[in-house]
């Protein structure tokens, strides 16, 4: 049974390439067999793609089933390997360290990546250091006439206690968000197509009512999202460093039919007791229920921004 025909569409992330972690050209021809056979609608190769020498190849290979996206840096030293026509729904350019780089960086990688026939968006992993430079990016995005602009969840490689190690943002880094945007959250969105997982810096730049994300139902670990790691293990997503299976040994429907797979669904629907008698939870559903899980001591079970009931 194809997964088109269980839950949801659902959305892949897969880090293909780690230093000293990385799988044969066969191994991941196999993994993107399985993606295919189970019906994977959409397949985001993250990190960093072009490292692994496959990547054309597994780029095409996908492409035969899923729509493929892509994510580069700026300062890729592997950017030789892209060509242009490669069969690809998306191009990111991942500005994450934009705080950190001469804004001429970014200018330059966007020049680059059109001169090989691409529109990049440019993709943004929320941290407490670039989280404040949003209205910033945004103007930036106008000026280089990059129409659109994802803000991902974050990603988790493995169980930590501290999210400062991971420089996560919390409560504190969205007030100062909120306070820097006022109510004017459209002054941000001008002209740009924004995409935004986390509801509370949604709800920043989204003010004003629950437009575009009336329809959200909650967490979507191990349902219409998942997450697979450069030696082919499963995930219920980027943000939550649960192994569900090997895609090496196991086709991705039985991973889906897990018992494992099928206990994260019935632990996100347990919403958390810190979430009780709070307005918004008929909108926020729990947050994103990985983080919380990651970091129990400091969550208390909330979405690691959420600052508490309201």
């Amino acid at each position: 049974m194809s997964l088109d025909l269980l839950d949801a569409p659902l959305r892949l992330t897969w880090d293909i390439h780690r230093p000293g972690r990385f799988l044969p050209a066969s191994d991941l021809l196999l993994i993107a067999d399985r993606l295919r056979a189970a019906g994977v609608f959409f397949v985001l190769l993250d990190g960093r793609p072009l490292a692994h020498e496959t990547c054309a190849e597994l780029v095409v290979h996908l492409a035969g089933g899923c729509q493929t996206s892509l994510v580069v840096s700026p300062e890729e030293e592997y950017w030789g390997r892209l060509g242009s026509g490669w069969p690809l729904r998306e191009l990111f350019l991942d500005i994450t360290e934009f705080a950190d780089r001469p804004e001429s960086s970014i200018e330059n990688a966007v020049a680059a990546l059109r001169a090989l026939g691409y529109a990049p968006s440019l993709l943004l992993r929320p941290s407490t250091r670039n989280l404040q430079r949003l209205p910033a990016l945004a103007e930036l995005c106008r000026r280089l006439g990059v129409a659109r602009l994802k803000l991902p969840n974050a990603w988790i490689a493995k169980k930590e206690h501290d999210p400062a190690r991971l420089d996560l943002p919390g409560p504190e880094d969205v007030e100062a968000l909120r306070r820097l945007v006022g109510e004017d959250g459209m002054a941000v969105r001008r002209d740009l197509d924004i995409e935004v997982h986390d509801l509370f810096i949604w709800e920043i730049l989204f003010s004003g009512g629950n437009q575009g994300r009336s329809e959200y139902g909650g967490c979507q670990a191990a349902n219409s999202l998942g997450h697979v790691d450069s030696l082919g293990n499963l995930f219920p997503c980027s943000s939550w460093p649960l192994v569900l299976g090997s895609l090496l040994t196991t086709a991705l429907e039985d991973l889906w039919q897990s018992p494992l797979r099928h206990g994260v669904r019935a632990a996100i629907s347990r919403l958390p007791a810190a979430c009780g008698d709070c307005r918004d939870l008929p909108l926020c559903l729990g947050g994103c229920r990985g983080l919380a899980e990651t970091f129990k001591m400091k969550s208390e079970g909330r979405d690691l921004m959420c600052r508490g009931r309201r």
